[in-house]
């Protein structure tokens, strides 16, 4: 008797299919990041060969998701009609043609590794992820700085303009000495 069931055709084939790849070589450098990468080129060389032996082919659609946002889905389907996908956001201004090009090659990198399971970074650990978002106040350091806005009389929206904020939650924890030290330079009201 034939497993008739497409799905788990589909996830077998896939498992045989990583089980014969290997990480993408990573052929490029960031010259911002001075990072190592793997192009699109080199993680498509490296998955295509294991999943087509595997009667498993690759579709990549850029789309628009329900809540409007652009979007690429990446979707695996096997020969015998099983089918997985994920979506992977664009992330640039689609008015303009370049930005919108390497969004797009972008997302079609970090969705085909991913769908794969493969790695076509340097691993940094989360380094870069932690990097991008700067720590902010906390909630008591907040407060102070109320408390000091109040007793100074100083304008909220003036203060949170001068240091870059729409809200005192996003006054990043590096300009709160700063902060501080500016309203306690104002004279008492």
């Amino acid at each position: 008797m034939t497993d008739t069931n497409p799905q788990a055709a589909l996830f077998g084939a896939l498992a045989k299919a990583q089980s014969e790849m290997k990480n993408a070589p990573l052929n490029k450098i960031n010259p911002h990041f001075k990072s190592k990468y793997a192009d699109l080129a080199s993680i498509r060389d490296t998955v295509m060969p294991s999943l087509t032996k595997n009667g498993i082919s690759v579709m990549q659609m850029p789309m628009i998701d329900d809540a409007g946002n652009n979007v690429l889905v990446t979707a695996l389907s096997h020969s015998s009609g099983g089918t997985i996908q994920s979506q992977t956001p664009i992330c640039a201004d689609t008015s303009k043609a370049q930005p919108y090009g390497s969004a797009l090659t972008y997302a079609r990198r970090y969705g085909l590794a991913a769908m794969c399971c493969i790695s076509s970074d340097e691993d940094d650990d989360g380094n870069a992820a932690q990097a991008a978002a700067p720590q902010v106040i906390t909630a008591k350091q907040s407060k102070d700085i109320v408390e000091l806005i109040d007793k100074k009389g100083v304008d909220p929206e003036v203060f949170m303009k001068y240091f870059g904020v729409s809200t005192l939650s996003e006054l990043p924890q590096s300009k709160f000495a700063k902060a501080i030290e500016s309203l306690n330079k104002k004279d008492d009201v």
